[in-house]
């Protein structure tokens, strides 16, 4: 669980081992505070660096029987938390080495004397190797994943430090909406499709000490924080025409892809009629050729005037043929053009 000391420590680690890589791609370390802990005092590569990070966070929360026990007892997660900052620390590399933390730890943890150290007067776990091994599972994800949790915790760590204070930059509850949204990205993630996964147990830590920060009083009044989500969103995709781009949910694309199949299909339908009648033309031009020859030779004018009128009736069948070709283009130029 957390809570303001908690997070008051991450915030110290925030101010002496600042998030972002310099302009030469490093880690910029103040203070000789964190440098104590860099294998043999050599900080010069990042890896070292986040190294004596994550010793420097272990230390102040389980160095020792008094640390251990204001800290560890029945708040392991604090493990995560130092998981998740250490995850985003390598994350942000440049040519990041590690798929997962897993790699780091068997290469930079597990054989590392520093986490071997025993915990004086703690008897139920040995040393840091120890901790990490109760959240072994949340290793193996992804990290760039487990990055992703980094935001919304930091935030919530802001919540529990600046929770009734005045006069600062950002409220609390400024704070509460944030994470909100961060959380709404959290959820959205298809690694929550299965729900006894690591990552919905980090996002259930996560929204647990939310809902604790939400059952505090400030001044003896309850603190009244937004609701959490608890189902995903649509995902919201860019659609770009010569109107400008537009942003719409992937259901909406959905519906506008259907009723633009309905619309094709609808367009084709006269072109099949078409057909028919191109068909059906050349048949009557033959047989009333026939027919004025056979009169011809009758000099019947009663079958003449049959063959008048079939003959009128094929021109009329001509031009509003021609007519509708015409339609028919100029409507597939605006088709084009929208």
């Amino acid at each position: 669980m957390l809570s303001s000391k908690v997070c008051g420590e991450f915030e110290s680690i925030w101010k002496l081992f600042p998030d972002d890589l310099n302009a030469s791609g490093k880690y910029y370390i103040s203070g000789g505070t964190i440098k104590n802990y860099c294998p043999k005092r050599n900080c010069d590569s990042n890896i070292n660096k986040i190294h004596a990070g994550c010793l420097w966070l272990f230390n102040q929360f389980y160095g020792n029987s008094y640390n251990f026990s204001s800290n560890a007892n029945g708040n392991m997660n604090i493990v995560v938390y130092i998981m998740i900052w250490l995850t985003h620390k390598l994350n942000k590399m440049l040519n990041t080495q590690f798929s997962n933390l897993n790699e780091f730890y068997s290469k930079h943890i597990q054989n590392t004397d520093e986490y071997k150290n025993h915990i004086d007067d703690v008897t139920e776990y040995k040393n840091y190797i120890d901790l990490i091994n109760q959240k072994k599972k949340i290793i193996d994800i992804d990290i760039k994943d487990m990055s992703k949790f980094y935001d919304a915790f930091k935030i919530l760590c802001n919540m529990y430090i600046n929770v009734g204070k005045q006069g600062v930059s950002k409220t609390f509850l400024e704070y509460a909406n944030e994470f909100v949204d961060e959380y709404q990205k959290l959820l959205n993630n298809n690694n929550t499709d299965r729900e006894d996964s690591s990552y919905n147990q980090i996002l259930s830590t996560l929204s647990n000490d939310y809902s604790v920060l939400g059952r505090s009083k400030i001044d003896g009044k309850p603190i009244e924080l937004p609701s959490l989500p608890t189902e995903k969103t649509a995902e919201k995709v860019e659609i770009s025409d010569f109107k400008g781009t537009k942003t719409v949910s992937t259901s909406e694309t959905q519906e506008s892809n259907s009723k633009a199949k309905v619309s094709d299909s609808d367009s084709t339908l006269p072109s099949s009629s078409q057909v028919n009648k191109l068909i059906l033309i050349p048949i009557i031009f033959v047989a009333t050729l026939i027919l004025l020859g056979i009169a011809y030779k009758v000099n019947n004018n009663s079958i003449k005037n049959i063959f008048a009128l079939i003959f009128v009736i094929w021109i009329s069948e001509t031009i509003s043929e021609t007519t509708f070709k015409r339609k028919a283009k100029n409507m597939k130029k605006m088709n084009h053009n929208i």
